[in-house]
């Protein structure tokens, strides 16, 4: 306990001078009683708030009396100023004389602040709320920032990304939390960098994996530039789509060893191929139809055919299918069967080869081909030549002949015909002339072979000369496909020289337009398909533009006999094959056997 003054000196003074007027002999000789003290005359305790430790020595109010320390305060009380405060709880005077604690409560001689708040140099502060002091004394939350439960946020739906706050639901470099920058051609919806439109990110790049070669379908899904593929509607075209294999060891019969004819229905897309299987005396004509995922829809067989004979071409249209072959030592044969179920509708035995068919949008048939012998069908004839002659016949959509020609006057020799119907009715007709210069309808066709124009009648629209060694330094041989399209006439062939070529004519007019030499390998037999706005050519599978380019290609090896026929999106290659084999891309058709038969879809 801490002494303090008394005013002893005063109160001595003061009962002195009262004793000396009263009795001053009596005061010095007074005897007190033991345990007191003469005080001024007067016997009194010390120990007491008037008399401490000595006379007079009086304690201030609120302080009591210890012998051993004088007046101090009580208890573990200390004196500040003139008053006994509670050092460990006293709010003025808080662990020391005038330590404050302001708004703070003092505990155990220590200012502290209520749960929640903050002692700020001497000021209690709500670190939840307060932005000056959130969550620490030095953390200040500037606008448009708040304090909330003691954290500096930004607004609802801003995130503090470098000193600012961005709203990440839309900030292209700040995109669903901070530093994800968009491309440069994305926008941020939501929280996520989105490509406009169909596109996708990837590689650095919005891109439509609709159409972009590199990417083709999903990111780094590239197409082949060997191929010259392309991207389109998320797949690489041309693309094998599927390959089947028929004929050979499935039939214990041996495919015939020239063509296979492949054809397209132009409203169902459904697919017709049909092949020569050779037996030991004679052979039969297969013709098969699939669905476009290429399921078999059925099969025919139609037997008693020379055992040389194979198709020439196929046909598809208006409920019907017309094949026609060609008999290399015997006589040429069309077959018209029908679309939905193969069942066989007519037969006609018509010179020595059936090179060419075609079916009008109304039912109407066409032949083209090569005879010598006459020819008798239904009511109508063809006298017998010297040389074997190039024919057209033409039927009505009930499948009776009503008109035929020959053409060259019995001077054509050993001359392919191959013939393209135009909806009009005309009929574009290309021969090899054999080196014989022909005539029909009083004019003369070009011994260099020729790409002639019938009109609805059989009247001679024109005629242009394939003057191919001349003009484009090739040199016709003996094998030929025509088509006609809304741009162009187009023809097919192979040189002497064994190289494939392509050449394009004005429909009215039969202005040669272009030629490109689309294959240098040595093939046999080129085929063709004619589509706005291209060209598809067989071997292999390329696409030729109206200027004559080729624009891709897509190797087939393997498969002889090539033939090809135009789908809506599609393309179906046809030919022979030996064994197992591999197609580009890693497209597998199963071993069948010697001479098997190849049909293959390809995506355009």
């Amino acid at each position: 306990m801490e002494s303090l003054p008394s005013k002893a000196g005063v109160l001595r003074g003061a009962v002195a001078l009262a004793a000396s007027l009263w009795c001053s002999s009596c005061v010095g000789n007074l005897d007190c009683p033991a345990g007191t003290e003469n005080c001024s005359g007067v016997c009194v305790e010390l120990g007491t708030e008037r008399h401490c430790r000595e006379c007079f020595d009086s304690c201030a109010p609120g302080l009591s009396c210890d012998e051993s320390r004088g007046c101090s305060c009580p208890g573990e009380q200390r004196l500040c100023g003139t008053r006994c405060v509670d050092l460990l709880a006293s709010p003025s005077n808080c662990g020391r004389c005038g330590n404050d604690c302001g708004e703070a409560s003092c505990v155990s001689g220590s200012c502290q602040c209520p749960g929640g708040f903050l002692d700020c140099d001497g000021r209690c502060v709500d670190g939840s709320s307060d932005p000056l002091h959130c969550g620490a004394c030095n953390t200040r939350c500037d606008a448009p920032r708040a304090c909330v439960a003691g954290s500096c946020v930004c607004p609802d739906g801003e995130l503090f990304c470098d000193g600012s706050c961005v709203a990440i639901t839309t900030d292209e470099l700040n995109c669903g939390r901070c530093g994800r920058r968009c491309l440069s051609e994305q926008s941020c919806l939501e929280g996520l960098c989105e490509c406009p439109g169909s596109l996708t990110a990837c590689a650095g790049r919005c891109r439509d994996f609709d159409t972009d070669r590199s990417h083709c379908g999903s990111c780094g899904s590239a197409c082949s530039a060997f191929a010259g593929q392309y991207c389109s509607s998320a797949r690489c075209r041309p693309s094998i789509a599927w390959a089947l294999g028929y004929g050979g060891g499935n039939d214990n019969v041996t495919v015939h060893q020239r063509s296979v004819a492949v054809g397209v229905d132009p409203v169902t897309d459904r697919i017709y191929v049909g092949w020569s299987i050779a037996g030991s005396f004679s052979s039969a004509l297969r013709v098969a139809a699939f669905e476009p995922d290429g399921t078999e829809l059925w099969t025919q067989t139609v037997n008693g055919l020379d055992r040389d004979a194979d198709p020439q071409a196929l046909a598809v249209r208006a409920g019907k299918v017309l094949v026609g072959t060609r008999a290399w030592n015997a006589e040429g044969e069309a077959f018209l069967l029908d679309v939905s179920t193969g069942g066989l509708i007519d037969r006609w035995t018509v010179g020595t080869a059936v090179t060419d068919v075609a079916i009008g949008a109304d039912g109407t048939l066409v032949l083209a081909g090569e005879y010598r012998d006459a020819v008798f069908v239904d009511e109508v004839a063809l006298s017998a030549r010297s040389w074997h002659t190039v024919f057209v016949m033409r039927f009505d959509a009930d499948n009776v002949a009503q008109s035929a020609i020959s053409l060259g006057n019995g001077s054509v020799s050993d001359g392919p015909a191959a013939i393209a119907l135009a909806e009009d009715g005309s009929v574009y007709l290309a021969a090899d002339a054999g080196g014989l210069t022909g005539y029909y309808d009083g004019m003369t066709l070009p011994e260099s072979g020729w790409l002639l124009k019938l009109a609805p009648d059989d009247s001679l629209d024109w005629v242009v000369p394939f003057d191919v060694q001349d003009v484009w330094g090739l040199d016709l041989g003996t094998t030929l496909t025509v088509h006609a399209w809304a741009d162009y006439t187009t023809i097919a062939g192979v040189d002497l020289g064994r190289d494939t070529f392509v050449a394009g004519f004005e429909p009215d007019s039969g202005v040669a337009r272009f030629a490109t030499v689309y294959d240098y390998t040595g093939g046999d037999q080129p085929g063709m398909a004619a589509g706005d706005p291209r060209v598809l050519a067989t071997p292999g599978l390329g696409s030729i533009d109206v200027g004559g380019r080729v624009r891709w290609r897509l190797p087939l090896t393997g498969i002889d006999g090539q033939s090809v026929a135009l789908g809506s999106d599609f393309a179906v290659v046809a030919g022979r094959y030996d064994g197992a084999l591999t197609l580009t891309g890693g497209t597998e058709l199963e071993s069948v056997g010697r001479d098997g038969v190849a049909i293959i879809r390809v995506d355009l």
